[in-house]
């Protein structure tokens, strides 16, 4: 069933993510909750996996080589002393 509705507990427990990432979807845009009559509520199944895919776009990738590199070059200058 692609479009069975999910609390936030469930949507959250079903795709491995925290509940307060299912907010944070609903907050920025990327999810949008069917309301109940007690106001509370639902997501349908299809439009979480379209939000953890567009999310898992807009994340950066992992550092690179370089980067790292250059981080630890300037954390670790001799010319930066401890107090």
């Amino acid at each position: 069933m692609e479009n069975r509705l999910l609390t936030t507990r469930e949507a959250a427990t079903e795709f491995r993510v925290h509940p307060t990432t299912i907010r944070r979807w609903v907050a920025g845009g990327l999810l949008k909750a069917v309301p109940t009559p007690g106001r509370h509520g639902r997501y349908r199944e299809s439009d979480i996996k379209a939000a953890m895919q567009t999310d898992a776009d807009a994340q950066p990738g992992p550092a690179t080589t370089e980067a790292v590199t250059g981080l630890d070059a300037v954390t670790t200058s001799p010319e930066r002393t401890a107090p």
